[in-house]
């Protein structure tokens, strides 16, 4: 098994996490920072495993110079063998074993650690790893074995895997009623009416394809002053006043803490997204840790 690289020099996992490195950052350049000795240090690492791949990695014709395919291709495997040590270093390294969760930024601030806080200091309760990923990303590393669980969104699931749903909620438009005065039940028309300042994330999914609908209809486009890269981006700017979001209603204790209100926009509550907490039943026969952290979520 290992004489294919065994009798040819250049091959390393430092090598390996350097390309890996180089390709994430778009370049030699980016990865190294700024830092001209670590620049030529990876132009050197680059070198050694063309040399022992006995094809390129960086296409040098272009500036700055790119990964080819073949590079590409080859630090998605390197990605995922690093992730996959990493995990079995944290399953075995510490008394108390862990299990990996994957889940978007939101569900993690705003759903996990608020669900699992006490759970996570009971006595002999396992360690938890949390992993900010969309739901696509999450499957496919729960599809690979590299996370133990995923919260993910329904429409996302795919294959074999296991799913429990765990909440299912609508979008709604919050604001900052110290900056904004909506009037009494408005509606998405009003809105547009009152060429109301918009936050929303900038890959809404279904939302997006229903204010899409509703602007067709009314003949009419929502003043979107922000598209943020996360839901608690939306929620920020809906604080300080500049805007109101359109935000999941999983928000609503975060918001209502700092004072922000609900529209309760009528059009928007056929906007609804199912979530649940997924994984592979055949990873977990084995790892009572991670039976634990499903029975946190309800699973039997």
């Amino acid at each position: 098994m290992s004489e294919w690289y065994s009798n040819k020099k250049g091959f390393s996992i430092e090598r390996l996490a350097a390309l890996a490195s180089v390709a994430e950052h778009g370049g030699i350049m980016n990865a190294a920072g700024g830092d001209p000795v670590r620049q030529s240090q990876l132009s050197r690492q680059m070198k050694e495993l063309e040399d022992f791949f006995d094809f390129a990695l960086l296409d040098r014709s272009s500036t700055p110079h790119q990964v080819t395919d073949a590079g590409r291709q080859i630090a998605g495997h390197t990605e995922l063998f690093l992730n996959s040590m990493k995990n079995s270093m944290d399953h075995f390294s510490n008394d108390r074993p862990c299990v990996s969760i994957a889940a978007g930024e939101s569900i993690i601030q705003w759903f996990l650690i608020p669900t699992l806080a006490k759970k996570l200091t009971q006595k002999n309760s396992p360690r938890v790893r949390f992993l900010n990923q969309t739901s696509s990303q999450t499957v496919d590393r729960l599809v690979n074995g590299l996370v133990d669980i995923g919260i993910i969104k329904e429409s996302s699931k795919r294959g074999k895997l296991a799913f429990q749903e765990i909440s299912s909620h609508h979008s709604d438009v919050l604001y900052n009623p110290d900056f904004i005065k909506p009037g009494k039940k408005p509606t998405w028309a009003s809105l547009l009416d009152m060429n109301m300042p918009l936050a929303i994330q900038d890959h809404g999914g279904t939302l997006r394809a229903t204010m899409d609908r509703l602007n067709i209809d009314l003949e009419a486009r929502p003043q979107i002053i922000a598209e943020c890269t996360s839901y608690p981006q939306v929620l920020d700017l809906v604080q300080s006043g500049a805007c109101a979001g359109i935000l999941p209603r999983l928000a609503k204790q975060q918001a209502e803490s700092r004072g922000c209100k609900w529209m309760n926009i009528q059009e928007l509550k056929d906007d609804k997204t199912t979530i649940g907490v997924a994984w592979d039943e055949t990873r977990v026969r084995n790892f009572p840790a991670m039976q634990t952290v499903l029975k946190w979520f309800g699973v039997k």
